[in-house]
């Protein structure tokens, strides 16, 4: 009888466990970077619709009781994912920045993680906390609006991953 059996020691296989941990973790940490890239780009491209959709439906969105055109805005928020897409009376005379003036059609979700980072005008003016893109009917005629007194004709809106200052996962949009 031959009790000469060869397998391997527990060293040998701590040794190949180990190997493949690093090459795993060497494909997971690109892939991870990678997929937050995407996620910015794809909130990018949520917030571009977005504004053409406000724009043309400051065109075409009527009251049903009146059959008057409607306002639209978008309300961007610093380090808020969504948008708030709002509906605004013809004869609108309030303010918005008080959420009771407006009526919200819709938020805009950005992707997991993704926020309005830095919302700035100018290119050196900073906001404190929100903006409003603002589209009168029927003519599209655009307002920034940065508080109840100010307007401006172009916003630079920066969006990034959570957290995030390095410019790789950040993308910025700007209105004129």
């Amino acid at each position: 009888m031959n009790t000469n059996i060869r397998g391997f020691t527990l060293i040998e296989l701590l040794i190949v466990i180990a190997i493949i941990w690093i090459i795993s973790v060497g494909v997971i940490i690109p892939y991870n970077f990678y997929s937050n890239i995407s996620k910015v780009k794809i909130s990018r491209e949520t917030i571009n619709q977005s504004i053409n959709e406000a724009r043309n439906s400051a065109a075409w969105l009527t009251e049903s009781s009146n059959s008057k055109n409607q306002n639209t805005a978008l309300i961007f928020k610093k380090w808020v994912n969504k948008i708030d897409f709002v509906w605004v009376p013809f004869d609108f005379s309030g303010s918005l920045f008080k959420e009771s003036d407006y009526k919200i059609m819709r938020e805009i979700l950005l992707e997991d993680n993704v926020e309005v980072s830095d919302i700035s005008y100018w290119n050196w003016i900073k906001v404190n906390s929100q903006i409003v893109v603002y589209y009168r009917a029927p003519n599209w005629d655009r307002d920034i609006l940065v508080d109840d007194t100010h307007t401006w004709s172009n916003i630079k809106i920066i969006i990034g991953y959570k957290g995030v200052t390095t410019w790789i996962l950040s993308r910025e949009i700007e209105i004129k």
